[in-house]
């Protein structure tokens, strides 16, 4: 894998705000609750793009609907 190919799976948390369109702080909260691979890098903490996209998925946004079991 190239450099380039990495840093598109692997982003920083910065660019990872940039792509999801999510706050820094819901993506530091996915990672603290391990639901995310990170890497410390040079650069700061890098996140899987692909799972942290996977999280962002199975996740409902809003309150729970009556009807729907919690």
């Amino acid at each position: 894998m190239t450099e380039r190919q990495s840093t598109l799976v692997w982003p920083t948390v910065a660019q990872a705000v940039l792509l999801t369109g999510k706050s820094k702080t819901v993506i530091y909260a996915i990672i603290s609750d391990g639901e995310c691979a990170v890497e410390e890098t040079a650069d700061g903490m890098t996140v899987n793009l692909v799972e942290l996209r996977d999280v962002l998925a199975a996740r409902r946004r809003g309150r729970p609907r009556a009807d729907t079991p919690v």
